[in-house]
């Protein structure tokens, strides 16, 4: 089994991907950029005012912007965005989508999960939970297995979810041909 580096702060990269975001994508991202070291948006073929508002975010901004013609899908916009995060040196990737709001300690509370798992040199994969801000329910699976500050469950939601680079490069990509 391949020995998989800590994620650090200074090793993670964010990927996020949009499709037309609303105004508030630019608050999501100012909670999300300080804990990471570098954000990628892989722009899913914005165009219009969230388009203009892209362009001018990153005018602005140290993030880096990767736009696509086309529509692709959350898969595929995904596989770019982690590729090139895999390119750039990058160990560890936080993903998101244009909706989700990361919490200001969400990384530092994924890295202490990380540093109390038994097998953390092996794990390649840490979902977060979700809170829906409508009716503060959460995501919590019914029959999670708990075990200490940490559930082991069989699946994570992609938005919140920090992944080993090395893994995503060893399995291949998210399949493009689900689209979502």
């Amino acid at each position: 089994m391949v020995k998989i580096p800590p994620p650090t702060p200074a090793n993670i990269c964010a990927v996020a991907v949009p499709y037309y975001p609303a105004a508030e994508f630019d608050a999501r991202l100012s909670h999300l950029a300080p804990q990471v070291a570098h954000v990628i948006v892989v722009d899913n073929a914005s165009g219009g005012e969230s388009r203009q508002r892209l362009d001018r975010l990153f005018e602005q901004r140290r993030f880096e912007l990767i736009q696509l013609s086309d529509n692709v899908g959350i898969a595929t916009a995904l596989n770019r965005g982690l590729e090139r995060a895999l390119g750039a040196g990058y160990s560890w990737a936080l993903t998101f989508d244009q909706d989700s709001v990361a919490h200001d300690d969400l990384v530092a509370k994924l890295l202490e999960v990380h540093e109390q798992h038994p097998r953390r040199s092996t794990l390649a994969i840490l979902g977060s939970n979700y809170e829906e801000g409508s009716t503060g329910a959460t995501g919590t699976p019914r029959r999670a297995r708990v075990q200490g500050s940490w559930i082991q469950v069989d699946e994570v939601i992609t938005s919140g979810c920090l992944q080993a680079l090395s893994v995503f490069e060893d399995i291949g990509p998210y399949r493009g041909d689900l689209f979502i």
